[in-house]
């Protein structure tokens, strides 16, 4: 039982921390690219429509949980994950949108 506890517990942990080292960069390079002007009407939509996405995927996939293997939820979730990354990285580096934003 101790075990699954720190395992959990690290496990979230690391999430906590991956989180924040990729909303950072995003939030500081929205700051600048955002006019002053209309910083709050993005913000405010970008939040909510997280807020609003948050539920509608726990119901999605609760009830894909329910009917699927959880193996293959996550290998299926994962490799859709890979795939949008990989294709905004390489949209990104056609374009020379991160010129200005050097890694």
């Amino acid at each position: 039982m101790t075990g699954n506890v720190l395992f959990y517990g690290l496990f979230n942990a690391t999430i906590g921390i991956v989180l924040v080292m990729v909303n950072t960069p995003i939030q500081t390079m929205m700051q600048k690219l955002v006019p002053p002007a209309m910083q709050g009407r993005v913000f405010m939509l970008s939040g909510t429509v997280s807020s609003l996405l948050m539920p509608l995927g726990t119901l999605v996939f609760g009830a894909l949980f329910d009917r699927l293997a959880a193996w293959l939820i996550l290998l299926i979730a994962g490799a859709g994950t890979l795939v949008l990354v990989l294709t905004a990285m390489i949209y990104a580096q056609k374009t020379q949108l991160l010129i200005e934003y050097p890694a």
